[in-house]
Order: C-alpha cells, then sequence, then structure tokens
C-alpha cells in the first residue's frame, strides 16, 4: 500500500538530476554507498520502499557534486 501511496503522489526525478550532473546510475551507488539496484529502481519509478538513511545518502553525493542544494523537493515532484 505505501509504494502504491509513493508512486501515485511523487514522480522520481532521479534521471534527470543525474543526467545534469553527468554522472552515472554506477556511480552514484558507488559513491552514496547504495545498492546499484537501489539507484536503479528509483530511476526506473520502481521504488517501493526508501529509508530515509538512504534519501540522505543520495542527497549528500548530489550536493556535493552540484552547486544546486539537492532537497526532498528537488528529489520528488508532485505527480501529475
Amino acid at each position: 500500500m505505501y509504494g502504491e501511496l509513493v508512486k501515485n503522489i511523487f514522480k522520481f526525478n532521479m534521471n534527470d538530476i543525474l543526467d545534469e550532473l553527468g554522472i552515472t546510475n554506477n556511480k552514484l551507488a558507488v559513491e552514496a554507498k547504495v545498492r546499484p539496484a537501489t539507484i536503479g529502481d528509483l530511476c526506473e519509478g520502481k521504488t517501493k520502499r526508501l529509508e530515509l538513511d538512504t534519501i540522505e545518502k543520495i542527497l549528500d553525493v548530489l550536493n556535493f557534486k552540484s552547486s544546486v542544494v539537492y532537497n526532498r523537493q528537488h528529489y520528488f515532484s508532485p505527480a501529475k
């Protein structure tokens, strides 16, 4: 149920962010110390559950790579 709620409420913008920063899914996974499948699922919109610790690790890497400070609003956008 939670996975469907997340899928219906939020659209993941991970692909756009990775393209903007010029990094691959695998590079993000390695640097954030999360499973590559987790990043892949985020990019494909298949994520059913996401730990806050995982989000924090990903955002830390994205913020280090960018001059933009990424937060929840960059990572998620309301589904249309």
